[in-house]
C-alpha cells in the first residue's frame, strides 16, 4: 500500500511545482481515464475470450490425439494377441505329433485352451484331436499293448 502511495506522490508532485492545482490536475485524469478504461475493457475482455477458445481448440487437438492413439494401441494390443495366440496353438499343433506322454498332453492341454479362446478355431481343433486319437489307435504297439493288457 505503501509503494502505491509513493508512486501517486512522486508522479503528482512535479505536477505541483509546475503550478497546476493537484485537484484540478486528478479532476483532468480521472476525466480522461475512465474513458480509456472503458475502451479498454472490452478489449481487454475480447483478447481473454479469443485466448480461451484457442486454449480450447488446442486442449480439444490434443484429446483427438490422445482417442486416436488409445484406439492405435487398443488395435495393438489386439494384434499382440492373436499373434500370442497363434503362436501358442501352431506350438501345439507341433507338439500334438509327439510321442513323449507329457508333450503330448501339453499339446491337448493348449489346444483345449485355445478352442476356448478362439470360437472359430474349435471345430478344427476337435477335427485335429480326433485325427490324433484315430492315428494313435491305429498303431500296432498301441493295438498290441491293449490286447496284452485285456488278456492279462
Amino acid at each position: 500500500m505503501h509503494s502505491i502511495l509513493g508512486f501517486i506522490a512522486n508522479f503528482i508532485e512535479p505536477i505541483a511545482n509546475f503550478g497546476v492545482p493537484i485537484l484540478e490536475f486528478l479532476i483532468f485524469m480521472v476525466g480522461v481515464l475512465i474513458p480509456i478504461a472503458a475502451l479498454a475493457t472490452p478489449i481487454v475482455a475480447g483478447l481473454a475470450v479469443y485466448y480461451l477458445s484457442q486454449r480450447t481448440k488446442a486442449s480439444e487437438k490434443q484429446t483427438d490425439i490422445l482417442i486416436e492413439q488409445t484406439k492405435i494401441s487398443q488395435q495393438q494390443t489386439k494384434i499382440s494377441q492373436k499373434s500370442l495366440e497363434d503362436e501358442r496353438y501352431n506350438k501345439a499343433i507341433e507338439n500334438l505329433g509327439s510321442n513323449k506322454e507329457s508333450v503330448l498332453l501339453g499339446a491337448i492341454f493348449g489346444l483345449y485352451h485355445s478352442a476356448k479362446e478362439s470360437e472359430e478355431r474349435r471345430k478344427e481343433i476337435c477335427f485335429l484331436l480326433c485325427a490324433r486319437v484315430r492315428g494313435l489307435t491305429r498303431e500296432d504297439d498301441y493295438k498290441k499293448s491293449i490286447i496284452k493288457n485285456h488278456l492279462m
